[in-house]
């Protein structure tokens, strides 16, 4: 799932082409909607959109989608097995593996998180 993201991502941002990654799950699941986004904000650029369509009828609204994160301070990399993105505003984390990764701050199997920056 997330290397398919951001290999997609990368290619796109090199074409100068439009990307929309949309992502279908319970909204009350905001274990998926945390990994799906913060995949997303790795590779984040001018010309990519996120869309989390929930499996029921009505969209729901979640803090996550209020985030400021600011520009990117630069690109994606890795740090102690989990892949990291800084914004000015935000840190975004992603774990994309079947295991828990991160010694110092660990994140859980497939999870991303977006942590506040001072």
């Amino acid at each position: 799932f997330t290397h398919a993201i951001s290999t997609a991502m990368v290619q796109t941002r090199k074409q100068d082409k439009f990307f929309l990654l949309q992502v279908t799950g319970a909204a009350a699941d905001e274990h998926l909607r945390l990994f799906a986004l913060s995949a997303f904000l790795l590779h984040k650029h001018a010309r990519s959109f996120f869309y989390y369509a929930p499996n029921e009828d009505a969209p729901a609204w979640h803090p996550e989608w209020e985030t400021e994160l600011g520009p990117p301070l630069g690109e994606a990399r890795e740090d102690d097995g989990v892949f990291v993105r800084e914004y000015e505003r935000v840190t975004v984390r992603v774990n994309p593996t079947a295991e828990t990764r991160g010694s110092q701050n660990p994140l859980p199997p497939f999870s991303g998180q977006l942590v506040p920056r001072r």
